[in-house]
């Protein structure tokens, strides 16, 4: 079910030339991947690609709740070093360009 609702994602954003949907915890990120979190002071993303990639950004102290069946990549970060480098890492993955997000 997720993967069909995230194949039609996919769809409209080659449509409509958009590279990467960025969610953040709540209904659309449940509606496309299964994964029910709940708003943090700490970032947490799940991108989806016009490439049919699934990424997954969270805090070392939320891993446990990320099981492998969501499918994906995962990349976290632990407190102490912050989101900026998980962030930088997601890009490079998630584009040819870094111009893409802004």
């Amino acid at each position: 079910m997720f993967q069909k609702r995230r194949e039609q994602l996919v769809s409209r954003m080659q449509q409509q030339s958009i590279d990467v949907a960025v969610l953040v915890p709540g209904s659309n990120m449940y509606y496309f991947t299964g994964l029910q979190l709940k708003q943090s002071e700490r970032l947490t993303v799940a991108a989806i690609t016009a490439h049919h990639q699934l990424y997954f950004l969270v805090p070392q102290v939320e891993l446990t709740k990320i099981d492998v069946s969501y499918g994906g990549t995962i990349l976290s970060y632990s407190d102490e070093e912050g989101p900026t480098q998980a962030i930088q890492q997601l890009k490079k993955r998630t584009s040819n360009s870094a111009d893409t997000w802004r």
